[in-house]
């Protein structure tokens, strides 16, 4: 199933250019299921969180981007864009905000197209996204400064922190290891997330089931109270045994 959209899309669309101040209008793009229905997946709750998330930015000034299946801007605002540029659905749109200019939301406006068929093509599209959002901080560095960008706040929270989060993550591990009981806590979470991996590659390879099960089992592993003082080497090691 091809993208199609609705009838008065581009009417909803143009309308919004009788305000001067706006400069770009991104509409809402509705992912549909195998049936032709909104997903109800865990896809489809994403995608709506990120739209009401879209909603709530226009409402304050801006949103730091589009949705590429359906945007319309002023055509004096565009700017031919580099070689081999990855979002360019967050290029155009921050350019004419960086002009003074407002990003809107029309959910108005709407297109339609499939959800992800698969775990291989969602990742392939978050991989580009992510990669995008590196090369736009490196070719557009003034949307890292707040007395130039506008939105500053709501690109750092939406673009920015995304970025950041593999090596909170990393952070947080190193920390639970200088806690109390901190070996003994990270042991059973490596454990139990290693637990989760092996059965989501065997669930790939279609022994269905095996998530479900891995999930009880990996909530098992993870402590309910900490022992009554610090383990041992010794001690760790009859637990590692059981």
């Amino acid at each position: 199933m091809g993208q199609r959209f609705e009838k008065n899309a581009i009417r909803e669309l143009v309308a919004n250019f009788a305000d001067e101040s706006v400069g770009a209008v991104p509409g809402e793009l509705v992912l549909l299921d195998e049936c032709g229905r909104e997903a109800s997946d865990s896809l489809g709750a994403y995608w709506r969180y990120e739209k009401k998330v879209r909603s709530m930015e226009s409402d304050i000034h801006s949103l730091p981007g589009a949705t590429g299946a359906i945007y319309a801007i002023q055509r004096e605002l565009f700017e031919p864009l580099a070689s081999e540029t990855i979002l360019d659905d967050v290029v155009t749109p921050m350019r004419i905000v960086l002009k003074g200019k407002r990003s809107i939301f029309d959910p108005a406006a709407r297109a339609y197209d499939a959800a992800s068929p698969g775990a291989q093509k969602e990742y392939e599209r978050k991989a580009r996204t992510l990669a995008g959002n590196y090369q736009l901080f490196a070719r557009m560095p003034e949307l890292l400064a707040p007395w130039s960008n506008p939105i500053f706040v709501q690109l750092i929270s939406h673009k920015l922190c995304r970025l950041l989060v593999p090596y909170c993550l990393a952070a947080l591990l190193v920390a639970n290891l200088c806690l109390p009981y901190g070996l003994y806590r990270a042991q059973a979470f490596i454990t139990s997330r290693a637990a989760l991996a092996i059965s989501g590659i065997r669930s790939e390879l279609g022994h269905t089931g095996d998530m479900h099960k891995a999930l009880q089992d990996s909530h098992s592993l993870l402590p309910r109270d900490p022992p009554a003082s610090p383990l041992s080497g010794r001690q760790l090691a009859q637990c590692l045994e059981k």
